[in-house]
């Protein structure tokens, strides 16, 4: 009943084999896989990390042989792109700054005694790997880089390039059930917001670590064009999740909001001409990459994985990006879903993480649905035997519904 689960207290490599991936599924093909960065979750999920509390169970693991290329994965990577700790608001200079003293490209000043740039590493990696692919046609290279996440370090020219502001709507509207926030740093309290200038800052910081990943991605499609391989190359572009900034009271990941959910996602096929410049208004998930990417590349799915997919191919949105209804049509919904442990009745916003939390274990799960028009978002008690919503049956205080 659990083959091929990833994450529940089987979800380790002995449930690997029976679930294809989006490389493994390119690698049968006949192309060569590589990666770099963070593509699955970094060594954590049975094996591969020093600290054995961050070997799952629940958690997928990076080093995933039946994906790669053998050779030519980053099976460890916070070895060598590790995501350094650092502080908002010290100067440059001091090697604990989260805007390091380093130029534009990420050349530290005193490398001796300041710690590199995790997407840097990445980015010399993904280019190294790209010059090596290019002799290896067709090749399925993923590159995972790992800002803005936290902490947010980046060289400290590019503060210069962007600004901070405090969000509209800081704290939660009482109308909204408290479990579906998580308290996160900044921001200790729903109801009480952050103190302007701090909110300030954190905004800032994260617009430019964004401005810094943007060049180092941006290295990465540089060597693609010096190649000569862009005009042949379907490139997808897309992050895992996405952030609040003080939205509803809401810091970081953790929720079903909007600024949660919602992900860039951007396509480059330049042999379908129809596309190249166009916007569409399509409702996409993330599970639409996989069809997607398979359709256009030219690595058609066997039925079996064909049906094995939840998610739609968007490939004729971009063969006719201009077709607003058949935007409308290929997809009426977007799901998302978001779990939640409370360790406390009185405040279930307070400590409500689920990390490392097999999910038999899980207490409450929130469901929301997003359409062209309305978002709908409800929470339910979860069931930990038959691992199902309980709809009618509320164990928690405001358990409630959001539109």
């Amino acid at each position: 009943a659990d083959s091929g689960a990833v994450s529940g207290a089987r979800g380790t490599l002995s449930t690997r084999a029976a679930w294809v991936s989006l490389p493994q599924h390119f690698k049968r093909a006949g192309w060569i896989a590589l990666s770099s960065g963070k593509i699955f979750h970094t060594e954590e999920g049975g094996s591969g990390n020093t600290n054995p509390n961050l070997n799952g169970p629940g958690m997928p693991p990076n080093q995933d042989p039946p994906s790669w290329t053998p050779g030519l994965s980053m099976q460890r990577v916070n070895d060598v792109a590790n995501m350094w700790d650092c502080k908002i608001g010290l100067p440059p200079s001091d090697p604990d700054a989260c805007a390091v003293d380093a130029d534009m490209s990420g050349a530290i000043a005193s490398p001796l005694t300041t710690k590199q740039f995790c997407d840097r590493v990445i980015a010399d990696d993904a280019v190294l790997k790209l010059r090596l692919a290019a002799m290896h046609t067709p090749f399925f290279l993923a590159v995972g880089f790992r800002k803005p996440h936290l902490p947010f370090r980046f060289p400290a020219p590019f503060l210069a390039l962007v600004e901070g502001d405090v969000a509209a709507h800081p704290t939660l509207s009482p109308t909204v059930p408290p479990i579906a926030h998580h308290d996160a740093v900044p921001q200790p309290h729903i109801y009480t917001p952050v103190a302007n200038a701090t909110a300030h800052e954190w905004r800032r910081h994260y617009r430019a670590a964004i401005a810094w990943v943007d060049s180092q991605i941006g290295r990465v499609l540089h060597e693609l064009e010096a190649r000569g391989l862009a005009p042949t190359t379907l490139v997808a572009l897309h992050s895992d999740h996405g952030w609040s900034l003080g939205e509803h009271g809401e810091w970081q990941k953790f929720s079903n909001f909007e600024h949660g959910t919602r992900v860039p996602l951007i396509m480059r096929a330049p042999w379908v001409r129809e596309s190249v410049g166009t916007r569409s208004s399509v409702l996409a998930e993330l599970i639409d990459i996989f069809p997607t990417m398979a359709e256009l590349a030219g690595a058609p799915l066997d039925p079996q994985t064909a049906a094995s997919l939840d998610g739609t191919s968007l490939a004729p949105v971009l063969r006719a990006p201009a077709d607003a209804a058949l935007a409308r049509a290929l997809k009426h919904r977007a799901l998302s879903q978001y779990m939640r442990c409370p360790r406390d009745a009185a405040q279930p916003q307070k400590a409500n993480d689920c990390l490392f939390t097999d999910r038999s274990q899980i207490a409450f799960m929130g469901y929301t649905v997003r359409t062209h028009t309305h978002r709908f978002t409800q929470w339910a008690a979860w069931n930990g035997s038959s691992l199902r919503s309980v709809w009618q049956q509320p164990r928690w205080p405001d358990i409630g519904e959001e539109l």
